[in-house]
């Protein structure tokens, strides 16, 4: 859990504790603009940081704690995908 570790001291304190959107930063979990980049495209973001937008750059992070932060994020994606899925499938025997 290095990863979760690492979102929650550099990244949670603006994306919220669950990546779901906070004060400062937006939601990494279902927000299209950030689930349709690609991995290399997210550790880009990471790497230089969106100053305009008030995000800082992780440059000094190594890469593979890039990539780890990386596969937490793709991680609460699927997550949440699937209680999505799960809610749709219960909501369609409901109505059956």
């Amino acid at each position: 859990m290095e990863a979760k570790a690492a979102f929650d001291t550099a990244c949670a304190s603006c994306h919220g504790l669950d990546a779901r959107g906070g004060e400062r930063g937006p939601d990494l979990v279902s927000r299209s603009e950030v689930v349709r980049k690609t991995d290399a495209e997210l550790r880009k973001i990471l790497t230089d940081g969106k100053t305009s937008a008030g995000m800082p750059s992780f440059a000094s992070y190594a890469p593979a704690k890039l990539s780890a932060l990386v596969d937490y994020l793709r991680s609460r994606v699927i997550s949440h995908a699937e209680r999505r899925c799960s809610l749709a499938k219960r909501n369609a025997r409901s109505v059956i």
